[in-house]
């Protein structure tokens, strides 16, 4: 018996074309050879991954804040005279919001009779109505005195006495004047939901569930509807947590449901019941118009439509709704045949390409006219759907400058960790390594002209001229940020609002360009325990970078655990690609790559990796 030695053969290359989006559900090893482990803050499109826009200050400059913190949502509103304002929903008070100025405090506010107080919690009234149904004035509202101070209310005892959960400061005598000043409700269960009624209504609708529906006007907050207060099905107010406005045939009318009816202040839950208006008054809702669906048991979480075709989504339902001609029921509900599937939270939907993209409790769907919920998350959803603990929080928007889908899912806290990106053109997904606490992309139109240079003519009221520049650009550069009518915007827990700029090389939220990482499957070559020598890399761009882009380039032998530094590669400005030497030895090896270079927006089309087997030493008799 005898040794004998085979040399290794030629060495081969691993072209890695088209760089596909992230795979996590499948070994390191078993990934599809050009799907990717890591993808951050890359657009996986089908020409490759683009590096994601930079993040531009949206409000003024990044300086602007909002006091009331954190952010829910960006409601728009276009007006019948052509006027657009937007409300953004924070967690206290709701602003009128522009690109250009600092956000104004909407104020819903009750300000009847007077009252007094000395240094204590407990305020007096003196023609006041604090505790009647007509008042809608609930704990965690907010009593000014005399424009002055501001206590918040922890319980109203009756007609004529508050008690807040501080005490005044100073001694406020009878006759003191006053305002309280209604607050939204939202906790991490219970995000607001809105809805637009156009026409001559004209107004942005809130459900909060826990007043009865009130609207804005782009300048006023009131009741929406007097009906609501009196209408229940025993006579008694009606406090809706969802609203959409929706017709199909010709039959426009506001529907609300998951709905709390009874008693101000005694109300009781009905958690599937759907009610809706009449036909020709948006306002007009009777106490027998209403629908209870007792088939699941979880709650209604959100109304909406795919063309004439009406949804509910339960938390593990979907009731799919057709028009019919009986004026008492004028949509009949049938449940989809897709058991356990609903909808997360009521923030978790978006309508997009003739559907509607949303997160269920075990992945994330699209569903079109055929009303047949289709997965598109299976190689994600360890890292999205299970990975976050604060379901109802998470947010589905859409970005179509970047043809992708966008979900913001917390993980550990309320503030959204992490926005994952469905590319709907190439079907893959990556991550922006974005916190914030809600996406929005609420087609706002941001162009400015020489008759309307602050834009306040499209958004707000009024027409914007030389003098209302003042503190809103820095220079004529700037100005050219208010271009765009669909950028994809997102607000912070420190009441910032920040949109995706292509013309931004890095985030003005941080200050820093976007932290770039490829890390590829853990190549073995399909001989698992033989080892084998990577010693090049070879990284394409679709495009000239707009200035020097470097990445720097580890690799592991042991599918992530550790690993080791390989140097820099370098791409210069007049080049498109560039290769470096890693020479790394092991039975599979993955590669990463990170780059923190300041420039704009470039695509990685191709990565090559050099791989020389080795040799083996067999026995012959």
């Amino acid at each position: 018996m005898a040794n004998y030695w085979t040399p290794p053969a030629g060495g081969q290359d691993i072209t890695i074309r088209p760089l596909k989006g992230m795979q996590r559900n499948a070994p390191p090893e078993a990934l599809e050879d050009t799907r990717c482990w890591t993808a951050q803050n890359l657009i996986a499109t089908p020409e490759g991954l683009r590096r994601r826009p930079g993040l531009d200050a949206y409000m003024a400059n990044s300086s602007v804040t909002a006091s009331h913190t954190p952010l829910y949502g960006i409601a728009p509103l276009w007006k019948t005279d052509g006027i657009q304002s937007a409300l953004l929903l924070s967690a206290k008070y709701p602003y009128a919001f522009t690109a250009y100025a600092e956000p104004d405090d909407q104020i819903w506010k009750y300000s009847t009779g007077t009252v007094y107080c000395h240094t204590s919690t407990v305020v007096v009234g003196s023609g006041t109505a604090w505790a009647t149904q007509a008042s809608l004035i609930l704990p965690g509202d907010y009593l000014v005195l005399s424009a002055t101070q501001t206590l918040k209310i922890s319980t109203i005892d009756s007609n004529g006495q508050i008690t807040c959960t501080s005490a005044a400061s100073s001694n406020w005598t009878t006759g003191t004047t006053y305002q309280i000043n209604r607050a939204f409700t939202i906790t991490n269960d219970t995000l607001i939901d809105y809805a637009v009624i156009p026409a001559a209504t004209n107004k942005v609708v809130i459900a909060d569930g826990a007043r009865p529906l009130y609207s804005w006007n782009g300048t006023t907050f009131t009741n929406f509807a007097a009906s609501l207060l009196s209408n229940g099905s025993g006579g008694e107010v009606v406090i809706p947590r969802c609203v959409h406005y929706f017709g199909g045939s010709g039959s426009d009318r506001c529907w609300i449901a998951n709905i709390k009816e009874g008693t101000w202040g005694s109300e009781v839950y009905y958690k599937q019941r759907l009610r809706w208006s009449s036909p020709t008054d948006p306002t007009d809702f009777t106490s027998t118009d209403y629908l209870d669906l007792p088939y699941s048991s979880s709650e209604i979480k959100r109304i909406s439509n795919i063309g004439n075709v009406m949804l509910l989504f339960f938390e593990d339902a979907i009731f799919y709704g057709r028009a019919t001609n009986d004026p008492d029921l004028p949509y009949a509900f049938n449940q989809l045949g897709v058991e356990g599937i609903g909808l997360v939270g009521s923030r978790a939907v978006t309508s997009y390409l003739g559907g509607l993209f949303f997160v269920s409790a075990d992945n994330v769907y699209f569903i079109g006219s055929d009303l047949n919920p289709t997965p598109i998350g299976d190689v994600v959803v360890e890292t999205t759907v299970k990975a976050c603990e604060y379901p109802e929080l998470i947010y589905a928007t859409v970005d179509p400058k970047n043809d992708r889908v966008v979900f913001g899912f917390p993980e550990d806290s309320e503030e959204i960790a992490k926005i994952w990106s469905y590319n709907y053109r190439s079907k893959e997904w990556s991550y922006d390594d974005v916190s914030c606490s809600f996406l929005a992309n609420p087609l706002l139109d941001l162009g400015l002209t020489w008759n309307d240079l602050t834009s306040t003519g499209i958004l707000g009221t009024g027409n914007g001229d030389w003098a209302g520049l003042d503190n809103v650009f820095d220079s004529w550069a700037s100005m050219d940020s208010g271009t765009d009518t669909n950028k994809l915007l997102l607000g912070t827990n420190l009441g910032k609002v920040f949109a995706y700029s292509d013309e931004r090389s890095d985030d003005a939220s941080s200050g820093n360009p976007p932290t770039v990482v490829f890390e590829s499957k853990a190549y073995d070559l399909g001989v698992a325990n033989i080892d084998k020598t990577f010693s090049k890399i070879t990284v394409k761009l679709k495009a000239r970078p707009s200035s020097a882009l470097s990445f720097v380039i580890h690799t592991s032998v042991d599918t992530g655990n550790t690993w080791r530094s390989k140097g820099t590669l370098s791409i210069a400005s007049d080049k498109r690609e560039a290769h470096k030497t890693i020479k790394t030895t092991g039975s599979s090896v993955k590669v990463r790559l990170t780059s923190t270079s300041d420039v704009t927006p470039y695509t990685i089309s191709e990565v090559v990796l050099r791989v020389i087997p080795r040799g083996s030493e067999k026995t012959y008799d």
